[in-house]
């Protein structure tokens, strides 16, 4: 089955987001939530997308560099994008929450799911801070394919303390190219690669100002 969401023009009262998708056949489009900095936005306090058993999640149709395709003027407590099982994949856009807070952000693939970050170019910039970022991959065929994820100059300054976690598992792949990430201060920076696993990163920095 088959769920499309075009626009949702109008997001002022929009606190909680949650996106499902599970088993063969099934899809979810969602188009743009709000409009980047105009009084349109979502209100998010949560944000989670989860695609599992060969289904798909596309939210990155509309980005342009000037609208975000999810778009809040409010300090988020989590945002956490999940793709489970093989053929499972989450197309993801920009998540715009500029100069402000989501204190928990998590990227997971696992037993062969697959969250692409790539399409959509504008989805690879951080323009919020976090106390922790989560980059996990487990099992055959999992990836993240988010190569020059970067923290813009504003989510570096804003992050003062915060944990960091990059972990590949199972023959899983993490592909970070040029990332650039950090904080201020890096509480915990915890980068793993378990059995036939991968993390690329050609030219890829994680970088502290004060103390690591």
């Amino acid at each position: 089955s088959d769920v499309e969401v075009d626009t949702v023009a109008d997001a002022t009262n929009l606190s909680t987001l949650s996106i499902t998708a599970s088993g063969l056949n099934s899809q979810v489009e969602l188009g743009i939530v709000g409009n980047e900095a105009s009084t349109t936005d979502a209100i998010l306090s949560t944000l989670s997308i989860a695609a599992s058993n060969a289904a798909d999640i596309d939210f990155a149709g509309t980005t342009d560099g000037e609208l975000g395709d999810i778009n809040t003027v409010e300090n988020m407590t989590s945002a956490k994008i999940s793709a489970t099982g093989a053929g499972s994949t989450v197309t993801a856009g920009e998540i715009s929450a500029d100069g402000l807070e989501i204190s928990a952000v998590e990227l997971e693939a696992s037993a062969g799911g697959v969250i692409d970050m790539e399409t959509v170019a504008d989805a690879l910039t951080l323009n919020y801070s976090f106390d922790s970022l989560t980059l996990q991959a487990t099992g055959v065929n999992s990836s993240l394919a988010i190569a020059d994820l970067t923290q813009d100059a504003g989510s570096l300054a804003g992050t003062a303390e915060a944990t960091l976690t990059i972990e590949a598992d199972d023959y899983a792949t993490i592909a970070l190219a040029e990332a650039t990430l950090g904080a201020v201060d890096l509480d915990t920076l915890h980068i793993g690669i378990g059995n036939g696993a991968s993390i690329t990163g050609d030219e890829a920095d994680i970088s502290a100002t004060g103390d690591i």
